[in-house]
């Protein structure tokens, strides 16, 4: 058995169980009956707990206290109530603090079963009222492999376990929008050739407009991502003169 303490936080622990598994709005008014009844029978069951204790004590059951040193579980079908001495008297406490010395198992009488609460069925046959899920459709996207996106202070960042909290931001992660390389994006170590050609080039210099290359004219970046590929230094991969545009 439990102490009393431990049965009114199940008692409460039900109710809120109660009320978190029914997030249909519909269903509300029965989960609130649902959440009061259980805390009346918590508090019923505590209230003939306590008038156990009550007749236990009226007979004088003081020398059957023993020593906390020897505590072990609490045996089935009892509970356990704690004890400490203060000028001249027992007081009892539902938890184990430090003023406690001795305890007692004290036995309870048998409480009869109670029926498991269950949903009655809607009224007239009609079905409950629903709350569609606003993240349906990036659920299904998720499940079919998209990336999906959630937002902070840091911007959009890819999320690939995502809560769903109902305050939460979320998004599938846009296509990349490719655009053509700027003057920070070249190397002097880059080669490029055209893509028709097998010449490979570096660039002899370049400005905010265009490349000058070793052996062609000198193309502007739009023309390097439509006509050039390049190969980075260390690299043997020939790639298109484009990038990935900031978000």
């Amino acid at each position: 058995m439990k102490t009393l303490k431990e049965l009114a936080d199940i008692g409460t622990a039900a109710a809120q169980k109660v009320m978190g598994d029914l997030n249909n709005p519909g269903r509300q008014a029965f989960a609130q009956a649902v959440k009061d009844q259980v805390l009346v029978d918590a508090n019923e069951e505590i209230a003939k707990l306590e008038a156990v204790v009550t007749k236990w004590r009226e007979r004088d059951r003081t020398p059957q206290l023993l020593p906390l040193s020897i505590a072990g579980p609490v045996p089935a079908e009892c509970v356990r109530y704690y004890f400490y001495f203060s000028n001249g008297e027992w007081f009892t406490d539902y938890c184990e603090s430090c003023d406690v010395t001795h305890f007692a198992d004290i036995r309870l009488p048998a409480i009869p079963h109670k029926p498991t609460w269950t949903l009655p069925p809607p009224p007239e046959g009609r079905p409950l009222p629903t709350t569609p899920d606003p993240y349906a459709e990036l659920k299904a996207a998720h499940a079919a492999g998209k990336v999906i996106q959630s937002k902070d202070e840091e911007g959009w960042l890819d999320d690939h376990n995502p809560k769903w909290l109902s305050h939460g931001q979320y998004r599938i992660k846009p296509e990349p929008v490719l655009v053509p390389l700027t003057i920070d994006d070249i190397r002097a170590t880059d080669e490029f050739r055209h893509k028709e050609s097998h010449i490979v080039e570096t660039a002899d210099h370049w400005n905010c407009e265009e490349v000058t290359l070793s052996w062609s004219d000198n193309p502007s970046y739009e023309v390097l991502a439509t006509h050039y590929l390049r190969r980075q230094h260390g690299s043997t991969e020939w790639k298109p003169c484009i990038k990935e545009a900031q978000q």
